[in-house]
């Protein structure tokens, strides 16, 4: 089995700086939303993403990560929702415990059939009450690893 299909699939992070429990949805809040993110698997101690086609293994690779209650993770974009991301860098200068965070599977398009795969999209792990390890910039890239006292499954 090869790697996942990352043309189709993308991962997603929110850390939200505030929210309010959204019931069946979770938290729902504001924060710096992190697009094209790349797992630090190996630093969980965790197997790399596999499959092929439409196929991945999220819900395995996500509840090895949901076991350790933490993320690590990469990416060059995030957006623009104002200095969101001062805000995580001072919660981890000032080790204060953020509300939560969200790691999630969008759908970049259909498959071929026209399908958009919602057995995947919105898979994801919700994590509670967290305390961020290292958050900073670097030629534009972003480096952030958190602990969380709470981990969960979404969409499962």
């Amino acid at each position: 089995m090869g790697t996942c299909n990352w043309e189709l699939f993308e991962l997603r992070v929110i850390v939200f700086t505030t929210a309010i429990e959204g019931g069946v949805r979770g938290l729902v809040g504001r924060g710096p939303k992190f697009f094209e993110v790349k797992l630090e698997l190996a630093m969980l101690g965790l197997g790399e993403f596999e499959g092929s086609g439409t196929e991945c293994n999220f819900k395995t690779v996500f509840n090895g990560i949901i076991k350790r209650q933490a993320l690590a993770f990469t990416c060059h974009q995030k957006d623009n929702e104002g200095n969101h991301f001062g805000r995580v860098q001072a919660a981890q200068r000032n080790n204060e415990t953020l509300p939560g965070a969200k790691l999630y599977v969008n759908v970049r398009r259909s498959d071929n059939s026209g399908n958009i795969l919602p057995e995947v999209t919105g898979l994801g792990v919700l994590f509670t009450g967290v305390t961020i390890s290292f958050a900073q910039i670097y030629k534009e890239k972003f480096y952030i690893s958190f602990t969380s006292s709470k981990t969960s499954p979404v969409n499962f």
